[in-house]
This record gives C-alpha cells, structure tokens and sequence, in this order.
C-alpha cells in the first residue's frame, strides 16, 4: 500500500532574489548523459564497491517489466527513492504489489523483492500537484530481505561547498539527445554543486533547505534516474527528484537534501520496520 506521513521540518529559509522563471522543470526522458567524457559505464567490481547499495526500481507494463526509478537501500528491508516516481498518469500508485526492487549483488546476478509498502510525506502529495518539488523522499518496505547487502551512509551535513564534485549512477539512455537507450547498463556520472540562486533563476519554487542544486554542463539525470543517490566522499547527499529542460538543453538538476530529512526517514523505520 501507499502512506503518507508528516513531514514535521519548520526550517525558515533566507530568499534569493531570482529572475523570472524560463523553463518548466519536469522529470525529463532520458537519463545520465555526458558532455565532457566523464560519464562511463560501470562495472560489476565499482558496482559492488562504490555503489553496492543501488537498486532499480521495476513495475508492469503492457510489454513486461520495465525500469522506471532508482533508489538505495538505507536497510535489508528498505529502500530510500524519490515521491514523485509513485505518481503515474494523474494518480498516486495505490497499488504496489506490481513493484519490484532488483539489486545486484555479483557478476550480472540478481536479487528482486516486491514492495509491500510505500510512504511519503503528506506535505509533497499537494505540492506537486501544483508545481511544486519539496519533500520529493520516498521509504519503500521490502517483501524479502536482501542479506548482507551494505547499505548507504545518509548525509548529516546541512552545507555542500558550491563548486565541489559529486556523483550521480543509474541506468538508461547515456546522450542528451535521448536517443541510445542503455536500460541494462548502470552509468556514473560527475555534478558540480551549484548556488541556490542558480536554480532560482529557472524554478521558482526551489527551496535550499530541501534541495541540492547542481549544474548539468558535465553530465545529466532524468525520471530513469530519479529516486537515485547524489554521492559526496562516500555520503548519500541527495536523492535525484527533477531536471530542468528547455529545447534539448540542461539547466539544472535538483536533489532532494537527505540531511534535512534524516529525521522523517528515522521516524518511518521506527514505525515501518
């Protein structure tokens, strides 16, 4: 089933002054692509040591499974994603049970649980609906337990320095022209973290305190991504909720701030264990 739980942060926030919005963010189509040669494929060995907690997130469709989301695995039994991959033609996904979360845990094999449970916070259901991005967190309840799997160390820190690289990974399409679809090769991809007046001149509704913005000239996400981890010395800072797109090109892309969420995230495990 799908809940949804209080998000109780009150953080004020200092506004930026921002110039009028140009293009709408969405969650785009395609998914990492590179510039610059930075994005590479990765293999099952960097896999398992640098990003052994990293699931794909599989639902149904007319022609079978499909990927549609990523997401970490924060517990044996649960996985930390993005809200806004739960929303699908209009409606909120009431039924999870056509879910799956595949890990890999060796050379090309593979482990999938169904989900049994959603929850995200109640405060994002409304907001996005009207154009809005905060509280974009997502805590998916295993059926089965993954067994040894190492999950991701979440991010206390409030501050990242602007400039500073961090790494994105998923799977799927690796142009910006969205035309090579990779869905069964998992990518890296480098960011730079950007002001948050930079996101503001596009969007805005971008908040700091609940987003990380980055600059998309290295390399870029998109919905195939979402609900994937923004990595920075080995830490889970973000999680991959939206980009913004405007005639083919990338002006940004937002993260979810997982240290202004720890609290919510620790009060979900505690009642959805």
């Amino acid at each position: 089933s799908l809940g949804m739980s209080d998000e109780t942060h009150n953080e004020s926030e200092a506004q930026d002054t921002w110039d009028p919005p140009l293009p709408v963010p969405v969650p785009s189509e395609d998914r990492i692509w590179g510039r610059d040669g930075t994005v590479q494929p990765v293999s099952w060995s960097r896999y398992a040591s640098t990003f052994p907690f990293l699931v794909a997130l599989k639902r149904s469709g007319k022609y079978g499974k499909y990927h549609f989301c990523g997401g970490s695995l924060i517990r044996e039994t649960h996985v930390l994603s993005a809200a806004h991959c739960f929303y699908q033609n209009g409606g909120w996904t009431v039924n999870v049970d056509d879910i799956e979360v595949w890990w890999g845990h060796g050379n090309n094999e593979w482990i999938s649980s169904k989900v049994d449970l959603v929850v995200i916070p109640s405060l994002f259901t409304g907001r996005y609906s009207r154009g809005g991005w905060d509280h974009d967190v997502a805590v998916l309840r295993l059926s089965r337990r993954f067994s040894g799997a190492r999950v991701a160390r979440l991010s206390h820190r409030s501050s990242y320095s602007v400039g500073s690289e961090a790494v994105i990974a998923g799977w799927g399409t690796v142009n910006e022209a969205m035309t090579i679809i990779r869905t069964d090769k998992l990518q890296e991809g480098k960011k730079s973290i950007a002001s948050a007046s930079h996101c503001r001149k596009y969007d805005s509704n971008f908040q700091s305190q609940k987003m990380i913005c980055t600059t998309s000239w290295r390399s870029g996400v998109g919905s195939g991504d979402s609900g994937g981890p923004l990595l920075q010395y080995g830490y889970q800072i973000g999680i991959c909720s939206h980009a913004s797109r405007f005639l083919g090109y990338s002006f940004y892309d937002a993260f979810t701030r997982v240290s202004s969420f720890t609290g919510w995230i620790a009060g979900v495990l505690s009642e959805h264990p």
